[in-house]
């Protein structure tokens, strides 16, 4: 089945099962984007666009329940498994099960599954082939590729060491995990507003609130666009019955007539997006760079040093351009150097101009050192991105052009950081050069 034919399916059951679709909203396959929802009439402010009621969502228990029925088994049996392990295996006995005469009364979505994109049409980089992945290799995203891959094999291996099922292939978890990474959303909705603004509409996160990632069909159809107006409303609606609990999405703009429509996925860098959705984007103002301590080659004392100030050499801190540098991260710097200026006098009289001197000197070339360890950093960073490569064998175009965009992101971002740090340490060197280094009361 095409997609396109697969996707107008999914809405026909999702209208039937108590959705809501605009009928002002179509599917066409986008030569960018794929499979796509746009308008054939403008679409006013603050119209629901699509809904997918509380009982359609594939959540935990869903899909739980359904694990258990097919292979008779009891709830107990699956304590050791996630939440992605419970609703991915959902999704593939979906697979596993299609053609079957005798279809399980559990597996209910068999048509949202028809609707997602199959395998060859994935671009996240777990689906790339040897070549694709070498223009990654370098940057943070080549490492926490190689350790998703390893994190779901084993999962994969570990459920069927559970069932004993051997139709529940790698290559079947692999694409309905991808699917669910990129496709899931915070199982909190499915929980009513206290109140009729849109603003408000979503309910907030509490501490009691043990949100997971769950699935909305219908819902996850619309691409996203930065700044897009769009609420999550989680209501009752009409229906036949009386009203329905549903999650409706709405754009508060209002929508042109034969225009694309989109979600807003919110802020997020071109490594996540690449890494869990499979697309970036060009140019991206929220992109960024993670950048650790552990990362610069410490030393044993340095390393000691953290721990005993219970700091976290893995910690990730986040560059962006334009941005100034992270307090938090040179002050992890200084600690790693074991050069922090003490604030104590040590009995100094405050007046006394020469100890407030050397305090001065001495907190400068602290700052010196540490930007010289930071600068050494960065520059090892941008040393080890990798370059275009001219040799497109084996490599699509479309992973070819997102790779450059996120690699040229990331080497912006770090040669703009270092000209930042290197600027610092020329204001700090030509203070010292003209007057600091003398002390006024010896001069």
């Amino acid at each position: 089945m095409q997609q396109l034919e697969a996707g107008q399916e999914l809405l026909t059951w999702l209208r039937d099962a108590g959705g809501l679709v605009h009928p002002a909203l179509e599917l066409r396959m986008d030569e960018d984007t794929g499979l796509s929802a746009f308008t054939s009439r403008e679409v006013g402010a603050a119209e629901q666009l699509i809904s997918c009621p509380f009982d359609l969502a594939i959540t935990i228990e869903v899909a739980t329940g359904a694990i258990c029925s097919i292979y008779g088994i009891q709830e107990s049996e699956l304590h050791e498994w996630n939440e992605r392990m419970r609703i991915v295996t959902y999704l593939v006995l979906h697979h596993v099960h299609s053609g079957s005469s005798d279809w399980p009364e559990a597996l209910g979505h068999l048509k949202y599954v028809n609707s997602l994109p199959s395998a060859d049409l994935l671009l996240t980089p777990l689906h790339y082939s040897e070549p694709e992945l070498e223009l990654l290799q370098g940057t943070n995203m080549y490492g926490a590729i190689e350790a998703q891959r390893a994190l779901w094999k084993s999962e994969s291996e570990r459920i069927n060491e559970a069932v004993k099922d051997p139709r529940l292939t790698w290559d079947l978890y692999l694409l309905s995990a991808t699917h669910y990474q990129s496709r899931a959303f915070p199982s909190r909705l499915l929980k009513l507003a206290t109140t009729s603004t849109y603003v408000n509409a979503i309910p907030e996160p509490s501490t009691e609130d043990e949100s997971y990632p769950m699935l909305l069909p219908g819902v996850d159809i619309f691409n996203h666009a930065r700044g897009q107006p769009v609420t999550w409303l989680s209501t009752s609606i009409p229906s036949a019955e009386g009203s329905c609990p549903s999650v409706v999405v709405l754009d508060r703009g209002g929508i042109r007539e034969g225009v694309q429509v989109f979600n807003n996925y919110g802020p997020k860098s071109n490594e996540e997006f690449l890494f869990s959705y499979g697309f970036v984007l060009d140019p991206n103002p929220d992109d960024t760079v993670t950048l650790k301590v552990s990362s610069g080659g410490m030393t044993p004392e340095g390393e000691a040093r953290l721990k005993e100030r219970r700091l976290d050499a893995n910690r990730k801190f986040v560059l962006r351009l334009d941005s100034p540098v992270p307090q938090d991260l040179l002050r992890m710097l200084r600690v790693v150097l074991g050069e922090e200026v003490e604030v104590d006098n040590n009995g100094e009289d405050e007046d006394d101009l020469h100890a407030e001197h050397e305090r001065e000197v001495k907190t400068v070339e602290l700052e010196l050192d540490v930007l010289g360890l930071l600068g050494s950093m960065l520059e090892d960073k941008l040393a080890k991105l990798p370059p275009m490569k001219e040799d497109s064998t084996g490599v699509r175009e479309e992973v070819a052009r997102m790779c450059r965009v996120y690699v040229q992101g990331q080497s912006d971002i770090l040669s703009n950081t270092i000209t930042t740090v290197i600027d610092k340490i020329d204001q700090l060197e030509n203070m010292l050069d003209q007057g600091m280094g003398e002390c006024p009361c010896c001069s």
